[in-house]
């Protein structure tokens, strides 16, 4: 797209100075040389930050101290504008709006407009760039993103500054920059027209949906493998309904999809408890049985009380039943008398002697008292005691049901206590186990259905014969220059230089290659390459590039004397450069412009002065001519 410097403006803080001018040629190669430190290389800064930059790369010291605003003059076709902004310290300062934009023309003189105020802010002076200069609509980088291709992604294909012009491993202005150079090498083709808008549009969209349809895919799969481990703990619980007794419940079956699911989850909406535990038949209620088993086994603990006193008795009585009479005897009586005795012993002075005597007829009863059991009671007693011992049996045997009737019982209400939890249980799995909780399915056609309307037009072979028409230019701008690798080649990948060796069918990166003079002569041939091929297509960047310092690898400082002068070694090679530039800015017919920035003096390409426009007709040298006239220095 046609768009080229003018001017570039100075505006003092010092009102009562006169503006600085740096006067350009369209449709030429213009030169600035002179010595470092002039403000040569502040050139691409300061044209950089009038057309919006975000970033303030102008260096600190001089020029920013000197200046209030800078300003550009760009031509498009038949317009002129200017574009002013303020210094980045001044805008802090100000805090205003930084920028002017002004249409010129010849009924204003330019020195007049130079007087606009700054009411215009970064989004309309973008906006401007955008749609004026290089007539981009709004393309947005990612759907749903609120960055855009713009003015501001081609501006690398209009700088050269010192330090890309000779890099073997960036070979765009901020290229070097990942998040940079990926929008840049996305909006490549679009940029040089390889491709339309349209298709740049879907692709960006195809992207997005693709991006999308990735994440719901993912998604999808760890849904699908939680839903079967939710499915598998499902089945678990309702195995354990089924060894509760509810196996006939006809809403208890495997679940192996999210139908089995949504069917069981409504069945359970629709569950009474009460019908569920009644599906399970008990003889009767379980706590009016417990009740009665309960009275059952107190009676007949009692009865086992009461025979086993009696059985106690009657192993005692027979015991005895065993003994000798005398035995007997003294079991019946003896005991007794000797404690009559030994009472009396103690208490026989103190009673009356008709109390003695009547205690002495009594102990003599005793001793005189005959054997009581015979062999007709001990029978009797062995009869009773196999009685109670049977009676003791059966009590046994009474109170073994009635646990087993109460354990019974505790069982059946350890089975409605279950259920319950089963219940709680299988409600809880069921309604945590939602296969589709998304709509991901719905999501993943809808995707689809969108991607099926998108026309995408592929550009392969477009690419391959825009990028051959480009390396074909390369390979006739380089052939000159003296470089050992002349065989190149546009790296779309790397957004750089790849090069062919002898008879090689390998490409080797830039990056691979040795000498500064060949990474020189790479850019140099490249980008001009480049921007025939666009100015030939109008494509959507602006029609000057710059280069700062290129003659850095033929013109090191230890060889430059005080008028600038190389060693004739580096001549030819830097006057062969300058050349390339020249023929390029004739074969688009004016259609380029190119602004070079170098030490490299009329001794070096002056044979071609003719074809080139010296800015400020002389060097900045010395206590010359520079960036920042001596009379602000001095003011």
């Amino acid at each position: 797209m046609y768009c080229q410097i003018e001017k570039v403006i100075l505006f003092p803080k010092n009102e009562k100075l006169p503006i600085r001018e740096v006067v350009f040629k369209t449709g030429k190669v213009n030169i600035i040389y002179g010595d470092s430190q002039t403000g040569k290389s502040a050139i691409i800064s300061i044209i950089d930050w009038c057309l919006a930059s975000s970033k303030p790369r102008i260096p600190i010291g001089v020029v920013r101290d000197c200046c209030k605003a800078f300003g550009v003059v760009l031509k498009l076709q038949d317009q002129r504008f200017l574009i002013k902004r303020l210094t980045p310290d001044e805008k802090i300062q100000l805090d205003a709006r930084e920028f002017s934009l002004t249409p010129l023309d010849d009924s204003v003189s330019d020195t007049e407009s130079y007087q606009a105020e700054f009411t215009d802010d970064m989004a309309s002076i973008k906006k401007f760039l955008n749609e004026e200069v290089l007539q981009i609509p709004n393309i947005k980088i990612k759907e749903n993103d609120s960055n855009r291709i713009g003015f501001r992604d081609t501006v690398a294909l209009n700088y050269q500054p010192q330090n890309i012009v000779a890099n073997p491993s960036s070979f765009f202005y901020k290229s070097d920059e990942n998040k940079y150079r990926s929008t840049l090498a996305n909006a490549f083709p679009l940029i040089l027209k390889i491709e339309d808008f349209e298709n740049y549009q879907n692709k960006i969209k195809l992207e997005s949906l693709n991006r999308i349809e990735k994440y719901l895919l993912k998604m999808e799969g760890e849904l699908k493998g939680d839903a079967l481990k939710a499915y598998a703990k499902i089945n678990d619980i309702l195995h354990r309904g089924i060894s509760l007794g509810l196996d006939k419940v006809d809403w208890i079956a495997r679940v192996e999809k999210s139908s089995d699911v949504k069917k069981l989850r409504n069945a359970l909406d629709d569950l009474n408890f009460s019908d569920l535990v009644n599906s399970i038949s008990f003889d009767e209620t379980i706590a009016s049985r417990m009740l009665s088993l309960q009275q059952e086994d107190a009676q007949n603990t009692e009865k086992h009380f009461q025979s086993t006193n009696e059985l106690r008795y009657l192993k005692q009585l027979l015991k005895h039943s065993d003994k000798s009479i005398s035995e007997s005897i003294e079991f019946e009586s003896l005991e007794i008398a000797s404690e009559m005795l030994a009472i009396l012993s103690e208490l026989k002075g103190d009673l009356s002697d008709t109390t003695q005597r009547e205690l002495h007829n009594i102990s003599d009863a005793y001793q005189a008292k005959k054997p009581v059991v015979n062999i007709s009671v001990k029978e009797d007693i062995n009869n009773k005691i196999s009685t109670v011992e049977g009676e003791l049996r059966n009590i046994n045997k009474e109170a073994q049901r009635l646990l087993a009737e109460q354990n019974k019982l505790l069982n059946e209400q350890s089975k409605v206590d279950k259920i319950m939890q089963f219940l709680v249980d299988i409600k809880n799995a069921v309604y945590r186990c939602d296969g589709d909780s998304n709509g991901i399915k719905e999501k993943l056609d809808n995707i689809l259905s969108q991607k099926n309307k998108l026309n995408i037009k592929s550009i392969y072979h477009l690419k391959k014969i825009a990028y051959a028409i480009i390396d074909g230019y390369a390979q006739a701008i380089i052939a000159p220059l003296n470089s050992e690798y002349d065989d190149i080649y546009f790296d779309e990948k790397r957004l750089s230089v790849k090069v062919k060796k002898g008879d090689s069918d390998d490409f080797f990166p830039l990056s691979e290659t040795g000498s500064g003079s060949n990474w020189v002569a790479s850019h140099i041939a490249m980008t001009l390459a480049i921007h025939r091929y666009g100015i030939d297509k109008k494509a959507l960047f602006s029609s000057f590039i710059i280069y700062d310092q290129p003659s850095q690898v033929y013109y090191p400082h230890e060889t430059e004397d005080s008028k600038g002068n190389i060693s004739q070694k580096g001549v030819k090679e830097v006057s062969a450069m300058v050349k390339s530039m020249i023929d390029t800015v004739k074969e688009t017919n004016g259609g380029l412009q190119v602004i070079l920035l170098d030490h490299a003096g009329e001794n070096v390409w002056g044979e071609h002065k003719d074809d080139i426009h010296l800015v400020d007709s002389k060097p900045w040298r010395g206590k010359g001519q520079a960036l920042i006239p001596r009379a602000w220095l001095k003011s």
